[in-house]
């Protein structure tokens, strides 16, 4: 039976990474052993960690194609979705809509909202929303290496948020959230894993810029080291993402763990 039809609306807010934090990581990628001598030679980075012009500019151009990507992603997974502009705190905010009844969507806005489990959409972390596996699409090495963020809702009415509870409870009544009934782009990937090793294997292939048969290949080999492919969501994806960047390059892993966006002060009703 497909949900009963309801558009609600709320806010929502894709934050990036401050400057400091970009600049922290900077730091992290200057140590050689973090591989960091292509981005010092194609002067995006200085030999003592500090991102140049070029580079600040390189990954402003980023931070555009992560919002963008996040835009599309909020309209295929909602009923649409419009950006506002830019907050004082450098987000893009705007307003979404909704079905709350639709356990799909209950699911999302229940995750991120600050009157739900006040978490996020993960820019990194499939454990949090499939937005990980397009946040980076389009951007550059050099971004991925050090940007990173969520997107987080707000101004969720309080009679959205009980039925929001509710469709939940009657979700996990009869089983798992089933995905929204309205069209959205079919990814391998929901809330709870991955359906198979390819789905696996091509999304952390292009989180980590491998070659996706190299990691078919390591995951079939590493397959004793860990459980079903719908295991493989928050911490246990990045357990295996280390285990599958060793096998595949030999080097250490670069990456670091997915950073929680800080807690906004509550907004004013829009």
């Amino acid at each position: 039976m497909k949900p009963t039809a309801r558009k609600a609306d709320a806010g929502f807010a894709i934050s990036v990474y401050d400057q400091s934090i970009i600049e922290d990581n900077a730091q992290e990628l200057a140590d050689p052993r973090a591989g960091a001598g292509v981005f010092v030679t194609n002067g995006l980075l200085k030999p003592g960690g500090e991102i140049s012009r070029k580079g600040w500019d390189l990954l402003n151009e980023d931070i555009r194609h992560i919002e963008k990507n996040a835009m599309v992603w909020m309209k295929n997974r909602f009923l649409g979705a419009r950006d506002e502009g830019h907050d004082s705190y450098g987000d893009l905010v705007g307003t979404f809509y909704f079905n709350p009844h639709d356990p799909g969507h209950a699911h999302l806005v229940d995750l991120a909202a600050n009157t739900g489990r006040q978490e996020r959409i993960d820019f990194q972390d499939l454990g949090y929303g499939d937005f990980a596996l397009t946040a980076f699409s389009d951007v550059s090495d050099f971004g991925k290496a050090l940007l990173g963020g969520g997107i987080t809702f707000f101004d969720v009415k309080p009679e959205d948020m009980e039925v929001i509870e509710n469709t939940l409870k009657s979700a996990r009544r009869f089983g798992r959230p089933k995905q929204s009934s309205y069209p959205v782009r079919e990814q391998p990937m929901n809330e709870y894993g991955f359906a198979t090793r390819r789905d696996a294997a091509t999304a952390m292939a292009d989180a980590m810029n491998l070659d996706p048969d190299a990691v078919y290949q390591a995951l079939g080999d590493l397959r004793q080291q860990f459980g079903r492919w719908e295991s493989l969501r928050g911490d246990e994806y990045h357990r295996v993402s280390r285990l599958v960047w060793d096998y595949v390059t030999g080097a250490d892993y670069p990456y670091r763990e997915p950073h929680r966006t800080p807690r906004r002060p509550p907004r004013r009703p829009r």
